[in-house]
């Protein structure tokens, strides 16, 4: 099996309280891949082609599926979210009001409200509250329920603890009221804990674990289960200072492209444009194969401040756009 791109996604743990229960497992698929998108579009809308959306979302050549892709996917836009316009205002709004597909150039595009990529894809990307993990890795899970549980544990990767009560687990999952305790143990608990802590030898050409020593602890009251706590082995966000000290005694560091060298020289120093804005750069962090940078409106009283993850070819974009390279 050849090498599999990876694809980082990233977003405010409140999108993991958004209910997608209703969504079948290719549907979940597809949701989140239009949200990878959707993080690096310049504006609100993304186009891309059908044949990339199906490799992405792991939708099969054969399947019915392609054959009416808009009839099925209609089923996102039943799904909404709470937005507050003002202190004494409540709206609620469709996440993807517009989604369309050109069956001539054969692409999708969709449209998602600006409201809902503000709060959950571009602000306050602060320590502890945004989750991360890789598309990819995400849309190879079996199952709906495995999907959920993994992006809650993505949520609390840095605790290695997940703690919810009972009844909201069977919420969460969306779990049929005529399912007993051993029915969730047998055909949702088990299998997921099993499949999200073996050994994967095929993804990405390298021997992964999504978590490491899982494992699922049941709280009762007399016989009645009421708290579920699954734990597992931390997953620490690295800092690149912390790898360069660890490096520097073993090993010579591995220079920096050229342009993100440049956007370090002018951090906190001066303004750049980033969709069509001026932004100052306060932290730029290597995560993997792409950085993940902090921007706010003031570099001396950070404020509204987001983080957005760029690979090599978008960051130095960026640098181009600038005039830094």
């Amino acid at each position: 099996m050849s090498k599999i791109k990876k694809h980082p996604i990233a977003y405010k743990n409140d999108l993991n309280a958004i209910n997608l229960n209703g969504l079948s497992e290719t549907q979940m698929n597809i949701f989140f891949t239009l949200l990878e998108r959707l993080q690096y579009s310049q504006d609100n809308t993304i186009k891309i082609e059908l044949n990339e959306l199906y490799e992405l979302a792991q939708i099969p050549l054969s399947t019915e599926f392609r054959k009416s892709i808009l009839e099925r996917l209609k089923v996102l836009q039943n799904y909404t979210f709470m937005y507050d316009p003002s202190p004494t205002k409540t709206a609620q709004l469709v996440i993807l009001p517009y989604l369309e597909i050109d069956s001539e150039q054969k692409i999708i595009k969709a449209e998602v409200m600006p409201q809902f990529k503000e709060r959950y894809l571009t602000s306050d990307f602060g320590k502890g509250k945004w989750t991360r993990y890789d598309l990819m890795e995400f849309v190879y899970l079996p199952s709906i329920y495995t999907k959920t549980i993994y992006r809650f544990l993505k949520q609390w990767r840095t605790q290695g603890k997940w703690e919810i009560s009972y009844n909201d687990f069977k919420d969460i999952l969306g779990i049929p009221h005529s399912y007993q305790a051993s029915d969730i143990d047998k055909q949702i608990i088990k299998p997921s804990i099993k499949v999200l802590s073996e050994i994967t030898h095929t993804l990405f050409d390298t021997e992964r674990t999504p978590f490491e020593n899982l494992k699922c602890e049941k709280i009762k009251n007399g016989r009645k289960i009421e708290t579920l706590i699954f734990r597992f082995k931390p997953q620490y966000d690295k800092e690149p200072q912390q790898k360069a000290q660890t490096i520097s005694t073993q090993e010579p560091q591995k220079l920096e492209p050229i342009f993100i060298q440049r956007l370090r020289e002018i951090q906190n120093k001066e303004a750049i444009i980033y969709n069509n804005q001026e932004y100052f750069i306060l932290k730029i962090a290597k995560l993997n194969e792409h950085f993940s940078i902090l921007f706010s409106k003031n570099a001396k009283i950070p404020k509204n401040d987001f983080y957005v993850d760029f690979s090599l070819e978008r960051a130095e974009q960026l640098a181009k756009d600038n005039n830094l390279i």
